[in-house]
């Protein structure tokens, strides 16, 4: 804006805006100017000398001689004299100027890095240039969000180390070559790792759980249960699955570890004092319908009593059927996941036919027509009794609720190495809101028709018992045949 700066032999303060002069518009223009005029300023002659100094904020570098002291004949040399201390002024003003950007550059490089480190960066010189104030504003204003960033991220992992420590649960995190990357307090004490340097080791060299390691490597299920040696020794169930930094990529695993002891010795007692009740019931039961037999027998056989010794009958076995469904479901529980009694080749179409025959009577009463079609060739390996047993539950069920003149259809088809087998009836079926509670025990459906048919409640649990120690699956669903269909999927061997 022409305003002077500094000046030799005169106060800058009192001098007017030197933009007009013509050695400065020539200077700003092209970058050097002269010029030979009157000074207002000093009241003499001179000739004037203007050169342009390219910094951040651009300068002019302007120089006088008085007119009376230049021969006319030494011009020249005047003139190149002149032009050499201008340079050298002009160097001198840019060695200044880039020896400070050189230090606020160096300022705002520290400054950076306390900030990506975490620090708090140093403060700019107060005389610096507006940008580069500017620049530093920007640097505390980023310093100051990235420190909130800081804090946030600490409470948040305080508050899931917080939550982690206090969970009833032990939790593992493994990376992709199962190498244990996080560990709580409770895994620590049921895998008895308590101030162990665990950190970065392979889980497998501190774990001695054949099971538990064929999981994590994915030849068994990512489910299952461990029985862990110690004082006293703990039964854990475990369920593990994998899952992946969205950021980076990397694969890790969870586990999970449940201390489920004391459910297991509360289920063991339940078991056993269902297992004893029912054995207790067996003996009465058995001499009751005993005693109801001989009185109908010795009755003549217009006696009014003989009404209430059928009812004694009828009652008596239905009891009874209700205790062995329960002595059934006790040996079930104990026999354990995936260890049926026996493990030998079973014949599925034989299986079949001969658990159709244990009904067959029943179906014949009321009309029933069978349709049977089962693959000859596939093998079941289990335990052909338990199978059996599930079989005619299955079809007792049909029989019971298809109509007098219906049908019953039994179909398997192969899917790869599972053998899938339909059971379908014309009955009423079950309805979609009953289809997932039709396994569990005593649930009925219709209580009533329940009740008159002569179920006990327990059949189909029994069903979904044997089907799962076999390693299958059987669900409920809608039929062809427009009632219940039943299917059931089991691993098959091909003989």
């Amino acid at each position: 804006d022409g305003t002077v700066l500094a000046a030799s032999h005169a106060d800058p303060a009192t001098m007017d805006s030197h933009r007009d002069r013509p050695e400065v518009r020539d200077a700003l223009r092209t970058g050097a100017g002269q010029s030979h005029r009157y000074s207002y300023t000093l009241k003499e002659p001179f000739w004037y000398r203007a050169v342009r100094i390219d910094t951040p904020a651009p300068a002019i570098l302007r120089a006088a001689v008085p007119d009376p002291s230049l021969p006319p004949l030494r011009w020249e040399a005047t003139t190149v004299g002149m032009g050499i201390l201008l340079l050298l002024a002009g160097g001198l003003l840019m060695l200044y100027f880039e020896r400070r950007d050189t230090r606020v550059r160096e300022e705002i490089r520290r400054g950076i890095q306390a900030v990506a480190a975490g620090r708090q960066p140093p403060e700019l010189s107060p005389r610096l240039p507006e940008p580069w104030q500017r620049l530093g504003t920007s640097i505390d204003d980023l310093n100051r969000d990235f420190q909130e960033v800081l804090r946030r991220r600490d409470r948040e992992r305080e508050e899931l180390e917080t939550v982690l420590e206090n969970l009833e649960e032990g939790i593992v995190v493994l990376d992709d070559s199962l190498r244990v990357v996080r560990l709580n307090a409770r895994a620590e004490s049921l895998l008895q790792m308590t101030g162990s340097n665990w950190k970065g080791k392979r889980f497998p060299e501190w774990i001695r759980q054949p099971r538990l390691l064929e999981s994590l490597n994915g030849a068994a299920p990512p489910s299952g249960e461990l029985e862990l040696e110690g004082s006293p020794p703990r039964t854990v169930a475990f369920h593990h699955a994998p899952f992946r930094i969205a950021s980076t990529g990397e694969a890790y695993r969870l586990l999970v570890l449940r201390d489920i002891t004391e459910a297991r010795a509360t289920l063991r007692m339940r078991q056993d004092f269902v297992a004893n009740v029912s054995h207790e019931l067996k003996t009465p039961l058995t001499s009751l319908k005993g005693y109801a037999e001989t009185l109908q027998e010795e009755l003549p056989p217009s006696a009014e009593p003989h009404t209430f010794l059928r009812a004694i009958l009828r009652q008596t076995e239905r009891m009874q059927a209700l205790v062995e469904d329960l002595l059934t479901l006790s040996h079930l529980d104990h026999a354990g996941a995936g260890s049926a009694a026996a493990r030998e080749p079973v014949s599925v179409s034989r299986s079949w036919e001969a658990a159709r025959q244990e009904v067959a009577e029943a179906g014949d009463r009321k009309g029933l027509q069978w349709e049977l079609s089962l693959p000859e060739e596939d093998t079941l390996i289990g335990d052909e009794e338990w199978l059996k047993r599930a079989w005619i539950n299955l079809l007792d069920n049909a029989v019971k609720y298809s109509p007098p003149g219906g049908r019953i259809r039994i179909t398997g088809r192969r899917q790869e190495d599972t053998l899938v087998i339909r059971v379908e009836d014309s009955g009423p079926g079950i309805p979609p809101e009953h289809r997932e509670r039709v396994w569990e025990r005593f649930y009925r459906v219709d209580p009533g028709r329940d009740r008159k048919t002569g179920g006990t409640g327990l059949g189909l649990a029994i069903v979904k018992h044997i089907i799962q120690l076999h390693g299958g699956q059987v669900s409920a669903g809608d039929s062809s045949l427009g009632g219940c269909g039943i299917e059931i999927r089991l691993p098959v061997r091909a003989d």
